[in-house]
Protein backbone atom coordinates (compact mmCIF):
# COMPACT_ATOMS: atom_id res chain seq x y z
CA UNK A 1 0.00 0.00 0.00
CA UNK A 2 1.43 3.46 -0.67
CA UNK A 3 2.26 5.73 1.18
CA UNK A 4 -0.85 8.77 -0.28
CA UNK A 5 -3.17 5.50 0.42
CA UNK A 6 -2.61 5.71 4.07
CA UNK A 7 -2.81 9.45 4.25
CA UNK A 8 -6.06 9.80 2.78
CA UNK A 9 -8.36 8.04 4.90
CA UNK A 10 -11.49 6.75 3.52
CA UNK A 11 -14.32 9.41 4.07
CA UNK A 12 -17.08 6.29 4.72
CA UNK A 13 -15.65 5.12 7.59
CA UNK A 14 -15.06 9.12 8.98
CA UNK A 15 -18.80 9.59 8.22
CA UNK A 16 -20.17 9.38 12.00
CA UNK A 17 -23.63 10.73 11.39
CA UNK A 18 -22.76 14.23 12.75
CA UNK A 19 -22.52 13.14 16.08
CA UNK A 20 -18.98 12.69 16.58
CA UNK A 21 -16.06 14.87 15.42
CA UNK A 22 -13.72 13.58 12.91
CA UNK A 23 -11.28 14.53 9.82
CA UNK A 24 -15.03 14.95 8.00
CA UNK A 25 -16.73 16.47 10.59
CA UNK A 26 -14.32 19.00 12.68
CA UNK A 27 -15.59 20.33 16.22
CA UNK A 28 -17.53 22.60 15.92
CA UNK A 29 -17.54 25.96 18.35
CA UNK A 30 -19.94 27.80 17.10
CA UNK A 31 -22.57 25.03 17.21
CA UNK A 32 -21.46 24.29 20.86
CA UNK A 33 -22.37 28.33 21.14
CA UNK A 34 -26.12 27.51 19.62
CA UNK A 35 -26.52 24.85 21.94
CA UNK A 36 -25.77 26.57 24.77
CA UNK A 37 -27.93 29.51 23.58
CA UNK A 38 -30.64 26.75 22.76
CA UNK A 39 -30.71 25.52 26.30
CA UNK A 40 -30.93 29.02 27.99
CA UNK A 41 -33.75 29.57 25.74
CA UNK A 42 -35.50 26.17 26.63
CA UNK A 43 -34.77 26.92 30.81
CA UNK A 44 -36.26 30.03 30.29
CA UNK A 45 -39.34 28.45 28.75
CA UNK A 46 -40.13 25.61 30.94
CA UNK A 47 -39.44 27.81 34.36
CA UNK A 48 -41.57 30.72 32.99
CA UNK A 49 -44.36 28.67 31.98
CA UNK A 50 -44.22 26.87 35.42
CA UNK A 51 -43.99 30.32 37.22
CA UNK A 52 -46.89 31.80 35.01
CA UNK A 53 -48.94 29.08 35.36
CA UNK A 54 -48.28 29.23 39.63
CA UNK A 55 -48.66 32.90 39.55
CA UNK A 56 -52.06 32.73 37.93
CA UNK A 57 -53.31 30.55 40.11
CA UNK A 58 -52.02 32.36 42.90
CA UNK A 59 -53.57 35.97 41.73
CA UNK A 60 -56.62 33.84 40.83
CA UNK A 61 -57.97 31.20 42.93
CA UNK A 62 -59.29 33.00 46.25
CA UNK A 63 -59.89 29.95 48.54
CA UNK A 64 -56.30 29.25 49.88
CA UNK A 65 -56.44 25.08 50.17
CA UNK A 66 -57.63 24.84 46.62
CA UNK A 67 -54.94 27.12 46.15
CA UNK A 68 -51.84 25.43 47.49
CA UNK A 69 -53.15 21.95 45.90
CA UNK A 70 -53.28 23.33 42.47
CA UNK A 71 -49.73 25.04 43.36
CA UNK A 72 -48.44 21.34 44.65
CA UNK A 73 -50.09 19.62 41.06
CA UNK A 74 -48.08 22.39 39.13
CA UNK A 75 -44.69 21.46 40.97
CA UNK A 76 -45.59 17.89 40.70
CA UNK A 77 -46.51 17.93 36.85
CA UNK A 78 -43.31 20.17 36.58
CA UNK A 79 -40.74 17.21 37.86
CA UNK A 80 -42.65 14.05 37.49
CA UNK A 81 -41.33 14.31 33.69
CA UNK A 82 -37.71 14.14 34.50
CA UNK A 83 -37.80 11.37 36.51
CA UNK A 84 -40.04 9.59 34.06
CA UNK A 85 -38.51 10.47 30.66
CA UNK A 86 -35.31 10.93 31.25
CA UNK A 87 -34.08 7.56 30.21
CA UNK A 88 -36.53 7.50 27.31
CA UNK A 89 -34.22 10.41 25.79
CA UNK A 90 -31.14 8.64 26.75
CA UNK A 91 -32.38 5.80 24.62
CA UNK A 92 -33.32 7.97 22.22
CA UNK A 93 -30.08 9.73 22.10
CA UNK A 94 -27.92 6.70 21.50
CA UNK A 95 -30.79 5.20 19.07
CA UNK A 96 -30.87 7.72 16.57
CA UNK A 97 -28.82 10.84 15.43
CA UNK A 98 -28.46 13.22 18.35
CA UNK A 99 -29.08 15.79 16.15
CA UNK A 100 -31.91 14.92 15.18
CA UNK A 101 -33.63 14.14 18.45
CA UNK A 102 -32.32 17.91 19.51
CA UNK A 103 -34.45 19.25 16.52
CA UNK A 104 -37.29 16.96 16.71
CA UNK A 105 -37.99 18.06 20.66
CA UNK A 106 -37.21 21.32 19.91
CA UNK A 107 -40.20 21.38 17.24
CA UNK A 108 -42.26 19.45 20.13
CA UNK A 109 -41.21 22.36 22.94
CA UNK A 110 -42.51 25.33 19.76
CA UNK A 111 -45.82 23.06 19.61
CA UNK A 112 -45.91 23.19 23.51
CA UNK A 113 -45.56 26.55 23.64
CA UNK A 114 -48.27 26.81 21.10
CA UNK A 115 -50.93 24.74 23.50
CA UNK A 116 -49.62 27.14 26.64
CA UNK A 117 -50.75 30.04 24.56
CA UNK A 118 -54.00 28.59 23.93
CA UNK A 119 -54.28 27.86 27.05
CA UNK A 120 -53.53 31.04 28.70
CA UNK A 121 -55.56 32.61 26.03
CA UNK A 122 -58.38 30.20 26.44
CA UNK A 123 -57.61 30.93 30.86
CA UNK A 124 -58.23 27.06 30.83
CA UNK A 125 -56.06 26.11 33.54
CA UNK A 126 -55.89 22.99 32.81
CA UNK A 127 -54.56 23.21 29.34
CA UNK A 128 -52.03 25.17 30.90
CA UNK A 129 -51.21 22.31 33.41
CA UNK A 130 -50.91 20.03 30.46
CA UNK A 131 -48.87 22.35 28.87
CA UNK A 132 -46.23 22.44 32.09
CA UNK A 133 -46.09 18.92 32.00
CA UNK A 134 -45.40 18.32 28.11
CA UNK A 135 -42.71 21.12 28.53
CA UNK A 136 -41.07 19.23 31.30
CA UNK A 137 -41.38 15.95 28.98
CA UNK A 138 -39.87 17.72 26.19
CA UNK A 139 -36.87 19.10 28.33
CA UNK A 140 -36.41 15.20 29.55
CA UNK A 141 -36.17 14.07 26.64
CA UNK A 142 -33.85 17.00 25.06
CA UNK A 143 -31.37 16.69 27.99
CA UNK A 144 -29.65 13.57 27.16
CA UNK A 145 -29.02 14.24 23.50
CA UNK A 146 -28.06 17.80 23.73
CA UNK A 147 -24.85 16.42 26.69
CA UNK A 148 -24.35 13.55 24.14
CA UNK A 149 -23.70 16.62 21.29
CA UNK A 150 -20.61 17.78 23.65
CA UNK A 151 -17.73 15.54 21.66
CA UNK A 152 -19.04 16.46 18.43
CA UNK A 153 -19.16 20.25 19.07
CA UNK A 154 -16.04 20.61 21.17
CA UNK A 155 -12.43 19.46 20.71
CA UNK A 156 -11.60 16.61 23.20
CA UNK A 157 -9.13 18.79 25.26
CA UNK A 158 -12.02 21.34 25.87
CA UNK A 159 -14.50 18.31 25.82
CA UNK A 160 -12.71 17.47 29.13
CA UNK A 161 -12.33 20.27 31.18
CA UNK A 162 -16.12 21.05 30.06
CA UNK A 163 -16.81 17.96 32.30
CA UNK A 164 -14.20 18.49 34.86
CA UNK A 165 -16.19 21.59 35.93
CA UNK A 166 -19.18 21.26 38.58
CA UNK A 167 -22.79 21.42 37.04
CA UNK A 168 -23.09 25.14 38.27
CA UNK A 169 -20.50 26.46 36.39
CA UNK A 170 -21.22 24.35 33.35
CA UNK A 171 -24.73 25.77 32.47
CA UNK A 172 -24.84 28.44 35.52
CA UNK A 173 -28.40 27.15 36.05
CA UNK A 174 -29.54 29.85 37.83
CA UNK A 175 -28.87 32.51 34.90
CA UNK A 176 -30.99 30.21 33.16
CA UNK A 177 -33.87 29.90 35.34
CA UNK A 178 -34.20 33.53 37.32
CA UNK A 179 -35.55 35.38 34.47
CA UNK A 180 -38.17 32.12 33.79
CA UNK A 181 -39.00 33.16 37.38
CA UNK A 182 -39.23 36.72 37.65
CA UNK A 183 -40.97 37.61 34.14
CA UNK A 184 -44.26 36.21 34.73
CA UNK A 185 -44.20 37.48 38.70
CA UNK A 186 -44.12 41.10 36.94
CA UNK A 187 -46.65 40.10 34.38
CA UNK A 188 -49.51 39.10 36.55
CA UNK A 189 -49.01 41.45 39.81
CA UNK A 190 -48.59 44.27 37.40
CA UNK A 191 -52.33 43.56 35.54
CA UNK A 192 -50.89 43.17 32.20
CA UNK A 193 -51.86 38.99 32.10
CA UNK A 194 -55.48 38.01 33.71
Amino acid sequence: MSQAALAAPDPAVLDTGGDQPSAAHPPNSRGFWFLIATQFQGAFNENGLKNLVVFIILATIAHQGSRDRLVLIVGTLFSLPFILFSMTGGFLADRYSKRTVTIWTKFIEIAVMLLAIVGLGRQDLHLEMAAVFLASTQAALFGPSKYGLLPALLPATRVNTFRDRPASARWNPCLQRRPGSTVPAKLIFSGRLR
